[in-house]
């Protein structure tokens, strides 16, 4: 009879252990990826970072439809053409005269001497003012073709900038989650991901022309 107890107390520690093994640990919640992102909301938002890249590559112009329009139009003012002329002419004549009679003796009788100067100066200045209109531009204005070329280059250069920008804004954007989520027991990931992370800051501050890491240096408003 003493060694019932015993026993017993056997059976309750390995059922006690079998449940401690058995139990699977208690699940550690997952990070909201909201919530982790509202962490960088300080920071300019990739509508900004666009417009800024358009801005410094120049391609920010927003009526590149308009430029044909525009050429025609410009064939409603008419074209003035202006010309100038003058003439100046001098004329200058220098005449000696002298005469020679005889009297009623047969004496030679020289006449006093004669001395004409002409100074004939002309002057005169022509001017010409001429106005033309070109209406068949209105219609079709011979840049056109060059317009549309160019605008078509430009469309493409504008899709270059945004497209580039994008994707180092969201890379960028990607490796701060990451940074923020690995323990910081993790530190070689630490700083793999911080160099990554400048590099990028620094492409897009080139595209930029600076305005990503001066608006990054302002004051942090409403970061959690």
């Amino acid at each position: 009879m003493k060694t019932a107890p015993k026993r017993w107390l056997g059976i309750a520690a390995f059922v006690v252990t079998s449940i401690a093994v058995s139990s699977p640990a208690v699940a550690q919640p997952l990070p909201n990826p909201v919530e982790v992102l509202a962490r960088f909301a300080h920071e300019p938002g990739i509508t900004a970072v666009q417009s800024a890249a358009l801005e410094y590559a120049g391609l920010a112009d927003p009526d590149l439809d308009a430029w044909s329009a525009r050429a025609r139009w410009s064939n409603a003012i008419p074209r003035l053409q202006a010309q100038m002329a003058w003439l100046d002419q001098r004329d200058v004549q220098l005449r000696y005269r002298e005469t020679f009679s005889t009297d009623d003796e047969g004496v030679i009788v020289a006449d006093p001497n004669q001395s004409n100067l002409a100074d004939d100066a002309r002057f005169r200045t022509l001017f010409s003012l001429r106005a033309s209109l070109d209406l068949g531009g209105l219609v079709y204005d011979r840049s056109e073709p060059i317009i549309a070329r160019e605008v078509r280059s430009r469309f493409g250069q504008r899709d270059d900038v945004l497209r580039r920008v994008t994707e180092l804004y969201f890379a960028r954007r990607g490796k701060q989650a990451i940074r923020h989520l690995t323990p910081i027991a993790n530190w070689e990931r630490h700083l793999e991901l911080e160099l990554e992370i400048q590099a990028q800051t620094a492409q897009l501050d080139a595209l930029t022309g600076g305005w990503f890491v001066r608006q990054l240096a302002r004051p942090k408003t409403g970061a959690p």
